[in-house]
């Protein structure tokens, strides 16, 4: 992120206002979490350089979606769990139960490799409504400018790697 990038986005809390440290005493930064999402949503669709490829986003809150296509229930996920001071990242399968679990049999046939290339830090659940993910989690602080850079460079990562073993249910996201 460079300084014109930082200048554009909210700030929250000052030193020593009770807004810039997190309930448990932890330094948060000083971007709010809704700019800090919005921000790591840019440089995650720059990142990829996905021109043409009908690549969305949407940012709501403490949630951040990206998907190709139209159809968005198939999507990579970016989510701030304050309560639990952490932050999730990975691929979301919120489609009928019966097309997440042929995605979940697939994911799970190519998780080793998976985790080869991405780490052992990703996971694959079942998990409420039917739904599957492809996730790992992160320590939620601090959300500053060097930690943009971290959690979209991770989450272009993630995407670069899934994306073709997804696409390869022959469930394309669109």
């Amino acid at each position: 992120m460079n300084s014109a990038e930082l200048d554009e986005i909210e700030v929250s809390g000052r030193t020593g206002s009770p807004e810039s440290t997190h309930p448990g005493g932890i330094s948060v930064g000083n971007i709010r979490p809704s700019a800090f999402l919005a921000v790591v949503a840019k440089a995650v669709k720059d990142g990829l350089n996905v021109q043409g490829s009908g690549f969305q986003y949407q940012v709501r809150s403490r949630l951040a979606k990206f998907w190709f296509g139209s159809d968005g229930s198939i999507h990579y996920e970016l989510w701030l769990h304050e309560r639990t001071s952490q932050l999730e990242l990975g691929l979301h399968c919120e489609a009928t139960t019966a097309r997440n679990q042929a995605i979940y049999r697939h994911l799970d046939r190519s998780l080793v490799e998976i985790q080869a290339r991405l780490g052992n830090s990703i996971w694959l659940e079942e998990w409420d409504h039917g739904w599957v993910r492809l996730y790992e989690t992160q320590p939620l602080w601090p959300l500053d400018a060097a930690r943009v850079n971290e959690v979209a460079s991770r989450l272009a990562e993630v995407i670069a790697v899934v994306q073709p073993i997804y696409e390869s249910t022959h469930f394309p996201l669109g």
